[in-house]
């Protein structure tokens, strides 16, 4: 039996859900740092139970007061760099280079040194369930003053279009939150950036002031993977007062206006079980359109419903079986995720014209 293969790592990031706590280590391979070849990081996650984790970290203390007793007080950055402005972020971004997907964009923002959320989806279209499909964001203002500076080496990582760079840039300093997002598909995937202008949310307490009929929540940027010529912008639109009750009426009237539809069920059954846990206030309503394409969907935030995926398996089911989605593939999205809480819920039509449902998960709490 060979030996196993050492990694020196070089970060370290902790993602927690109510389930699992998942220590994600970048590692450098020591042989490559010997030899004249670039230096390829690579990524490993261990996932630990909250019980396994509590003992490991009582294992960790027990060595580093043991250490510290033998050879003195630890010094955190001695022999290597803080994480963000202090680290090399082309020597990452070079790295990251060389992964794809999801796997890109957590090595970038692990780069940046910011403290990230992550949101996992599935979207149901006739005959298939994706689930390759994550979403990262974190607050602008861990980036400082220079952050358009500070982002341009990971939007030319990502190779996203000269003309979304320019945008991106140019409305970055308006936003409070940053969001980034991978969905996989045949033959490629697709990046997402988002600026989110969603300060109002922050500032002041809902009926301390004059909210707007709507306005611009989210402005997005969507290009191919691998051929960046491929590309959208799309703006989200929110409308923020709105009850549950109008909400399942717009939706009908917007997106599914004939005598009976089985999507407005399944959006409806979301509501009404989300509105029995939160303030109406607490719903968070927006309509998205892209450009040159048919794209045009809704998307309904539920997050403080604080509601477990298991709770809406029936509605799920029902999603699967109108749209012929083999329950097989389905399950296999569903089992490891049913613990985590559910947050929203979008539909209508795709860019390619296709009805869809997509399910947003993961994230506790709100994200107002």
């Amino acid at each position: 039996m060979s030996a196993p293969r050492e990694m020196q790592a070089r970060d370290t990031r902790i993602l927690e859900t109510r389930e699992e706590i998942s220590l994600i280590f970048s590692a450098a391979d020591p042989d490559l740092e010997k030899s004249d070849r670039t230096l390829v990081d690579s990524a490993a996650r261990i996932i630990l139970t909250p019980p396994a984790a509590k003992r490991f970290l009582q294992v960790l203390r027990d060595a580093i007061a043991r250490h510290e007793s033998d050879y003195g007080v630890i010094d955190l950055y001695a022999g290597g760099r803080r994480r963000g402005k202090g680290r090399d972020i082309d020597a990452a971004c070079a790295s990251a280079a060389r992964v794809t997907g999801a796997d890109r964009l957590i090595m970038l923002l692990d780069a940046l040194g910011v403290h990230y959320g992550l949101e996992h989806s599935f979207k149901i279209i006739p005959g298939t369930v994706r689930g390759d499909r994550v979403l990262l964001g974190f607050n602008r203002d861990e980036l400082g003053g220079d952050a358009s500076e500070e982002l341009l080496p990971v939007l030319r990582v990502l190779n996203m279009p000269p003309r979304f760079q320019k945008i991106f840039r140019e409305h970055l300093d308006e936003a409070n939150i940053l969001l980034f997002g991978y969905e996989g598909a045949e033959g490629g995937g697709v990046y997402k950036a988002y600026l989110e202008f969603g300060s109002m949310f922050d500032e002041k307490e809902p009926g301390s002031y004059d909210i707007p009929e709507s306005f611009l929540l989210h402005l997005g940027f969507k290009w191919d993977a691998t051929d960046n010529r491929k590309a959208t912008l799309a703006r989200y639109t929110c409308y923020p007062l709105l009850s549950p009750e109008d909400i399942v009426k717009r939706v009908r009237e917007r997106f599914y206006p004939g005598p009976s539809s089985g999507p407005l069920d399944i959006v409806k059954g979301f509501v009404e079980k989300a509105a029995a846990a939160m303030r109406p206030d607490e719903f968070l309503y927006l309509e998205v359109a892209e450009e040159n394409n048919p794209r045009l969907s809704f998307d309904i935030n539920m997050y403080r419903a604080n509601i477990t995926l298991k709770e809406f398996y029936p509605l799920l089911s029902d999603a699967c079986d109108l749209w012929d989605v083999p329950r097989d593939d389905f399950q296999r999205l569903y089992e490891p995720m049913k613990e985590r809480y559910f947050g929203h819920v979008s539909g209508g039509l795709d860019r390619e014209g296709r009805d869809f449902l997509t399910f947003y998960y993961g994230v506790a709490g709100s994200s107002r």
